[in-house]
């Protein structure tokens, strides 16, 4: 659609045609032909120079299309679970601990302590001896002695780093023995007090309570349309796809609480997904792939959105609030969670260049000479082409004098010049047209040339049949025009 700036261009760095005999038509017989220009034209080549944020890509039958990338945000399990400090005294030799959280089968630790106090009354020198029975290192439970002449008051701490607690139950199990080493008897310790603090995990494995991740709002830009205000345009086709990578080991179900597109035509128009409204259950690594990713890709599109609509609309902005929650559709079974479990949820685009147009004007203006043509009664413009583009153009040129002044133009109305090529119902291309135009100035009009001092081009183009028909845009697409000026005898 861009391609005839591009054409204009050319025209005026043109390549002289070497050959006045290229330049052929039945009933044209003059006594002098001036070859002007050739040019050639690529839809890619044009494209290419588009100012947008997308890039551009080609399928494999060379089809063109823009893609578009987001931003991206990360959601970790910083406050999924978290482990309070746990203060208790010990009033019998062993109990247990409850933890916060129920279905846990493990928790392997990457730092935490026991600390501990107590005073002793007795004479001697004694042992005490800490157990957390379901806690192991290397396969070996948890079991720390400390030695101390009695009577005593004693604190202290002992790192619990690299231990993984094993559950039947969510509880710690602990006991203890303070001996008397002189005859090996075992004494009570009425006022020893443990403390587990700052228990961080790398690991854990089980059941876990539903849990709800915030998520922050978000845009995505689409800036093709802001390129084009003045025109009629309703591409075909849009993409636009949720891309997650998920390391927790467990069900998380996607939500779509906010999808809303700001259009040029009908304001903010609302994005209706009812898959993704319903929710969509992310992919998850299993127990055995701990430390990996699953990916999962959601794709919202005019087969399963209301993006049709909102195409004709001319959107540039998607607005979207996703929510999150774990166990969308209850128990699932043992999952786990590590220190580094996180989603990641990015946003990307494709619109295909396949769409209807009309209303694109685009104008150059070029100097002339019309010294040579002083001693030149009458003269006519032909234009030859092979359009294998799918845009029908219409050309007006417009004389202007020596102040840029409008003071004529040739086409009387605005003519329709080169018709676009013949397209399927996909709307590719499947014959070029071959065409020429031949104008001839009359008096007046031929005077007003020789008056001139500028041309002002204006070209008007549409997909074919005048905009009604969507077209496809391949790199492989092109436009060969010849324009030679004759001058009568």
């Amino acid at each position: 659609m861009f391609s005839l700036l591009y054409l204009l261009v050319v025209f005026q760095a043109c390549s002289v045609i070497e050959e006045v005999d290229e330049i052929k038509a039945p009933d044209w017989q003059p006594a002098l032909a001036l070859p002007l220009a050739t040019a050639e034209v690529q839809l890619s080549e044009v494209i290419d120079q588009l100012e947008t944020q997308g890039s551009l890509y080609e399928d494999a039958e060379g089809f063109l299309g823009l893609h578009f990338d987001g931003g991206a945000y990360r959601v970790t399990a910083e406050n999924m679970i978290r482990f309070a400090d746990i203060t208790g005294p010990m009033p019998d030799t062993s109990i247990s601990i409850p933890l916060p959280y129920d279905g846990l089968e493990k928790m392997r630790l990457k730092s935490g302590t026991l600390a501990y106090s107590f005073s002793s009354a007795y004479l001697g020198d004694m042992e005490l001896v800490l157990r957390i029975d379901n806690a192991f290192k290397d396969g070996v439970s948890f079991r720390k002695v400390i030695p101390f002449t009695s009577p005593a008051s004693l604190s202290g701490s002992l790192d619990l780093s690299g231990y993984e607690l094993q559950f039947i139950k969510p509880t710690l199990e602990v006991a203890y023995e303070a001996i008397l080493l002189i005859d090996g008897s075992r004494q009570r310790l009425y006022d020893l007090v443990l403390e587990f603090k700052g228990l961080q995990y790398d690991y854990l494995q089980g059941e876990f309570e539903p849990y709800e991740f915030e998520l922050p709002a978000d845009t995505f830009e689409l800036n093709i349309f802001e390129q084009l205000p003045q025109a009629n345009i309703a591409f075909e086709q849009l993409s636009l796809d949720f891309h997650i990578r998920n390391a927790f080991g467990l069900p998380i179900g996607i939500f779509a609480d906010q999808l809303n597109v700001l259009t040029h035509r009908q304001g903010s128009m609302q994005l209706q997904a009812p898959a993704l409204e319903a929710g969509i259950t992310l992919n998850y690594p299993s127990l055995e792939a701990v430390g990996t990713t699953a990916q999962t890709h959601i794709s919202l599109n005019e087969q399963n959105t209301n993006l049709s609509g909102i195409l004709a609309a001319s959107p540039y902005q998607v607005q979207y609030g996703l929510r999150a929650a774990s166990y969308p559709d209850g128990p699932a079974g043992p999952g786990f969670i590590t220190d580094t479990s996180s989603f990641e949820v990015s946003m990307s685009a494709d619109l295909p260049l396949y769409a209807r147009f009309s209303g694109f004007s685009l104008q150059d203006t070029v100097t002339i000479d019309p010294a040579q043509l002083d001693m030149v009664e009458s003269a006519s413009v032909k234009l030859s082409a092979e359009n294998g583009l799918p845009i029908d153009v219409q050309a007006q040129l417009y004389l202007l004098d020596e102040e840029g002044r409008l003071s004529d133009s040739l086409f009387s109305p605005q003519a329709q010049i080169l018709l676009g090529a013949e397209v399927d119902a996909q709307g590719a291309v499947v014959a070029a047209k071959e065409q020429s135009v031949l104008l001839e100035l009359n008096a007046e009009k031929f005077a007003a040339l020789k008056a001139s001092r500028a041309v002002a081009f204006e070209f008007r183009f549409a997909s074919t049949g005048a905009g009604s028909q969507a077209v496809k845009i391949n790199k492989y697409y092109q436009l060969k025009a010849k324009l030679g000026v004759l001058i009568n005898q």
